[in-house]
């Protein structure tokens, strides 16, 4: 029905459902907590500053160009979080920022979170930070200044199996691997004050190869970082050659 393909594009979008008829449909849909999401105490906003990327990789959808966000969209995005968190009770905004790659979008990415993190102190309330990135060009002076400016809490970043089975997979536009480059800022993320989260995509070209990704892990010495014991890993169906499965390993 109209309402059912209203509710789902609504979902997709990551907004919220207020009436109980479409709550209704929601859960027949195996959406469960709809009435807890909306009491969540904080404000969850995804936002891709940028499509560009310095990756090439063979299974990703995305159009990457050299588009990123202007001064206008960032005024009018934060004119809006402002305006949410002005009518509701929450108790913190939570951003996360993807791309592309996020941090090739660094202006962007540090102008919008001075302007939110003054709207956050405004009504009084917590201000937090996620990044997604695919790792390429996290150097020392990147990660200082996005773990002390940014707030961030988490960093996620992509490894697709050892070097040879990552190359083939998530090359660098040039054609080049990037495997070696990712694994030493890895590195310079173990003693950053945030949280860790490592992301392998699991397709049939790597699926047996996944192992030898945790051993090379483990022989750089980043297991001490990456606690295996608080991982919780989260298998899809594999089919024919396009990527059906994601491996994700939460580190606290």
């Amino acid at each position: 029905s109209d309402d059912e393909i209203n509710v789902i594009k609504a979902l997709c979008h990551g907004h919220s459902v207020d009436d109980n008829k479409y709550i209704e449909i929601a859960k027949l849909y195996g959406i469960e907590n709809i009435e807890k999401s909306r009491e969540y105490p904080f404000l969850r906003v995804q936002i891709q500053p940028t499509y560009d990327c310095q990756l090439a990789c063979n299974y990703c959808g995305q159009d990457h160009r050299n588009l990123y966000m202007s001064k206008t969209i960032e005024n009018k995005l934060a004119a809006y979080i402002e305006n949410i968190l002005s009518s509701n009770n929450y108790k913190g905004l939570s951003i996360g920022w993807f791309g592309g790659e996020p941090t090739m979008s660094n202006n962007q990415i540090f102008r919008l979170t001075s302007v939110l993190r003054g709207i956050c102190e405004k009504f009084k309330i917590q201000y937090q930070a996620k990044l997604c990135t695919n790792g390429y060009q996290l150097s020392d002076e990147v990660i200082k200044h996005c773990i002390n400016e940014l707030c961030l809490s988490e960093i996620q970043v992509t490894l697709d199996g050892p070097r040879n089975i990552h190359n083939k997979l998530r090359p660098t536009v040039s054609g080049n691997g990037s495997y070696d480059n990712i694994l030493e800022n890895l590195h310079r993320l173990i003693n950053v004050d945030a949280n860790i989260k490592l992301r392998c995509n699991v397709c049939n070209e790597n699926i047996n190869h996944v192992k030898q990704l945790i051993d090379a892990l483990c022989e750089n010495k980043i297991e001490n970082k990456l606690k295996t014991e608080d991982a919780q890993i989260v298998l899809l169906s594999v089919k024919e050659e396009s990527i059906k499965t994601v491996l994700l390993v939460y580190i606290n």
